[in-house]
């Protein structure tokens, strides 16, 4: 059972009580990510991310870091283009503590010259890990060319350039419009009732709060610009050309939601999926191929990875382009749908005995849509698609020309989007 508040800040507090658990799980969710920066600012979010572990008023870094391991706590953070995110993961008995320590992060970090300077070179270190890892470098490409022109188009962590440009008064002013009560959602899950994290919400958070507002809720745009077919590439020297395509998906509030889940499912999620089993299995064309799908309040992507040797780059987009082929004109079968519909039915059971995945979700829920669903909602929906829905929106995602395909490898010679499109 769920229970939402919201304060006269204009903070949210949502708590899910799972008894007979041992921990308790804690979400502090800023409704900030790489959308809400600029020229001026790009990787701003997530510097502020690092930066909330290095130091506040009252505890240095190495303090904060001790006392959270001291406790036998999971704890971490992660930045997106649409949040941020600090969580922690404790005993029903260490709760209070860490709300005390991630509540003293939110308001009293002091961002001191010299650990900044520190991060800065950590951050452009982990930009050139993900900038040496061809697959992820392929990714970044096609996000960066489908959403051209959007506030999607940006890499969560900046350039080397634009965090070395980062300031203290940057951070502030960043801050002080960015990291609001009506901003700010705290989710709890575990072993603690809702008068519980009640306190704690108005003792760590709502008491520092003086002003008065109502929560941001971010509403989906309209319309959000579509690519025409492109292709882009990038030299390195590897032996496997890593290939990744986005097509057009669904928005978060788009009504086919739970289809796309099955889609994917049915498509290339999983050993058993339709890419793995042709193109990996049968064909023996690649070690790894998948697709995944993301939805967010700008839109969507169903995208899919592959990597195969550079002699086999013809072959083996001759071959996806067949699969899609072969589920517009047949569709899906009754059985794969039943089948996709246990998997992630049982799935969300599964993850919905981690205190830590049900803090998160709740989290997301209240920032999509300014409410929680319950697993149950969401198991019904999902019972409830037809075979039908499915295979029109099939039909309607690989039947538009709204698709980027990005390759990174060896070969600058295969103009692969003009292959992809004539591949029979």
């Amino acid at each position: 059972m769920q229970n939402m508040k919201t304060y006269p800040s204009g903070m949210r507090l949502v708590v899910e009580t799972m008894e007979n658990y041992e921990s308790v799980s804690f979400n502090m969710f800023v409704q900030t990510g790489s959308t809400n920066e600029d020229d001026t600012n790009r990787g701003i979010s997530h510097f502020i991310e690092h930066m909330l572990f290095k130091g506040t008023k009252k505890r240095s870094a190495i303090d904060i870091v001790k006392r959270l391991d001291a406790l036998g706590t999971s704890v971490n953070a992660y930045t997106s283009q649409t949040e941020t995110v600090y969580y922690v993961k404790s005993t029903k008995e260490s709760v209070t503590e860490c709300v005390d320590i991630l509540s003293d992060m939110y308001f009293n970090s002091i961002f001191d010259e010299k650990e900044m300077a520190r991060e800065k070179k950590v951050i452009t270190e982990e930009i050139s890990m993900y900038n040496d890892n061809p697959g992820a470098l392929a990714d970044k490409r096609a996000n960066e060319v489908f959403y051209e022109g959007t506030p999607m188009e940006f890499d969560v962590a900046g350039t080397k350039t634009s965090v070395r440009a980062i300031t203290k008064d940057d951070v502030k002013k960043y801050m002080n419009a960015h990291y609001l009560p009506q901003n700010l959602i705290l989710s709890f899950a575990g072993n603690i009732t809702f008068e519980q994290a009640e306190e704690l919400a108005k003792n760590y958070f709502e008491c520092n709060f003086k002003t008065k507002s109502q929560p941001i809720f971010i509403k989906t745009p309209d319309l959000m610009p579509l690519p025409k077919p492109q292709f882009v590439k990038k030299y390195k020297d590897n032996e496997q050309a890593q290939i990744v395509i986005y097509y057009a998906g669904l928005n978060l509030h788009d009504p086919r939601y739970y289809a796309m889940k099955l889609l994917n499912a049915i498509w290339g999620q999983g050993m058993s999926s339709r890419l793995f089993q042709t193109i990996r299995e049968k064909l023996g064309l690649v070690y790894g191929i998948y697709s995944s799908t993301q939805s967010t309040n700008f839109g969507g992507t169903l995208e899919m990875y592959l990597a195969t040797t550079v002699k086999n780059i013809k072959v083996a987009t001759t071959a996806l382009r067949k699969a899609i082929d072969t589920i517009m004109k047949d569709g899906i079968n009754e059985q794969e749908l039943v089948d996709a519909k246990t998997q992630i039915i049982n799935t969300l059971k599964l993850q919905s005995e981690n205190t830590s995945f049900v803090s998160l979700t709740n989290a997301k829920e209240v920032f999509w849509f300014n409410e929680v669903k319950n697993k149950e909602e969401a198991i019904q929906k999902l019972e409830n698609i037809t075979k039908e829905e499915v295979n029109e929106l099939i039909r309607d995602v690989f039947g538009r020309d709204n698709y980027v395909i990005s390759m990174v490898g060896k070969d600058l010679k295969t103009n692969l989007l003009s292959y992809f499109k004539l591949a029979k």
